[in-house]
């Protein structure tokens, strides 16, 4: 087979010319392989197809670990340093509704959540319906004091009725104030527990 092989080599090199073997065996030694086109094209496709597959992977790869990385953060046993504010009202009441959702942006002073004030509503108007009179009563007194109408005992038991209707009615007001539930500062709402 190997000889036929080489007549072959021979005959494509100088053409279909007959040859004794010795003169073939002398000019096979001397002639150039033979390299088929056909192989040549394989071996070149492969390597294109090659170079393609490793691009691709290379570009999947490269996008992949861009947006991962843009959306995780790594630490090797690293720390974080963050301050925390627990967010806690001052009064006991039904939530009335919550205008914030956990990772959300707020600003210092922004309202996270209402609690129902209906109840303090009802005091405040009550508690300001006390003050009128208290007010009233103590315009009433200022003049008749001037007059000797009244002792001055009277006179102190209704300026302190006063200053305390007046403390009471500001501390109905402050409460309904605590009905809104504010941001402590700037920052990210991590969790939300109602």
């Amino acid at each position: 087979m190997a000889i036929l092989e080489q007549q072959k080599r021979l005959k494509i090199i100088l053409g279909n010319k007959d040859f004794t073997v010795n003169e073939a065996k002398d000019l096979l030694k001397e002639a150039p392989p033979i390299t088929s086109n056909s192989t040549d094209v394989i071996k070149k496709i492969l390597l294109g197809a090659l170079v393609a597959l490793a691009v691709v992977i290379a570009a999947i790869l490269t996008y992949y670990w861009f947006v991962y990385s843009s959306t995780h953060i790594s630490t090797d046993n690293a720390y974080i340093e963050s301050d925390l504010f627990p967010v806690n009202c001052r009064i006991m009441g039904y939530v009335k509704e919550i205008l914030v959702s956990e990772n959300e942006l707020v600003k210092r002073g922004q309202v996270l959540a209402l609690l129902d004030d209906a109840d303090f509503n009802v005091e405040l108007r009550f508690k300001k319906g006390k003050l009128d009179k208290t007010i009233a009563d103590m315009t009433r007194a200022r003049s008749l004091i001037k007059h000797r109408a009244i002792s001055n005992s009277d006179f102190e038991a209704l300026q302190t009725a006063l200053i305390a209707n007046q403390a009471d009615y500001d501390g109905t007001m402050l409460k309904i104030k605590y009905t809104q539930i504010t941001a402590p500062s700037d920052g990210i709402v991590a969790k939300k527990v109602v």
